[in-house]
């Protein structure tokens, strides 16, 4: 048996002493199992009112949480962190599931929403695998989107940022963006076709800025007779036109 010896009310919850050892109790359960100084309960009772309060405890503590949308395995290691066990977290998380505070569909669906035009598929499946999202939810969500007309929309903009490389240089680094970035490299492909459209960067200038640099670089350090012919490797290196390297290299 166990005997309550002591109880002492705080503002959110009780200070009840089972034969002097102290256990914080919360009001549902205080209220249920009707606690009251010198009350007797019986073992199995006792057990019950602890698996109960214990329940209540991190019922409360997950939804504090919650304020912010989060996933069933997100909430359920939190709840651990604190110090559930992994019955009670099931638990916990199950009820959160069946009353709609935690739906993985609608988290995924939210996710892939906001963080399509910034990242690829590869990324965002990776990221709600991490996130313990089922991943065939992930896969018929990421379905629906169109990366191909989403890759389309974003490279006049990233072809714009690129105006100081050669148009060779642009492409190969819009390229490995959007590649880093998480999207399909065959899709990148297709959406790079009619890229240079939107390159506004002038190369003959670009020519001129980068031999300049290179003839001062070199005067002291290549022999002169072989200076040319060291520039113009290097320019076309950096992906400029051959014929617009020599008619710069000319004037």
């Amino acid at each position: 048996m166990k005997t309550i010896t002591e109880i002492t009310k705080k503002s959110k919850n009780y200070e009840v002493f089972f034969n002097g050892e102290l256990l914080v109790i919360e009001p549902e359960v205080f209220l249920k199992y009707r606690l009251s100084p010198g009350k007797e309960i019986d073992i199995k009772t006792f057990h019950e009112l602890i698996k109960e309060n214990e329940y209540i405890y991190f019922y409360k503590l997950g939804i504090i949480k919650l304020k912010r949308m989060l996933t069933r395995k997100e909430i359920k290691d939190f709840l651990l962190s604190k110090g559930a066990s992994d019955s009670i977290a099931k638990q916990v998380v199950q009820k959160y599931v069946e009353r709609k505070y935690v739906d993985d569909n609608l988290y995924a669906k939210d996710y892939i929403a906001q963080k399509k035009y910034s990242d690829g598929p590869l990324v965002i499946e990776h990221k709600l695998r991490e996130k313990g999202i089922d991943p065939a939810v992930i896969q018929s969500l990421l379905e629906k989107n169109d990366e191909l007309q989403i890759l389309l929309e974003l490279i006049p903009k990233k072809m714009k940022s690129v105006s100081k490389k050669s148009k060779k240089q642009a492409l190969q680094t819009v390229k490995g963006f959007f590649i880093r970035k998480g999207f399909h490299m065959d899709i990148v492909d297709q959406a790079l076709k009619n890229a240079l459209d939107y390159y506004i960067g002038n190369e003959l200038s670009l020519i001129e800025k980068d031999y300049q640099k290179l003839l001062k670089k070199y005067q002291s350090k290549v022999d002169q007779h072989n200076i040319q012919y060291e520039i113009i490797q290097k320019l076309y290196a950096k992906g400029y036109p051959i014929d617009d390297i020599k008619k710069v290299v000319k004037s």
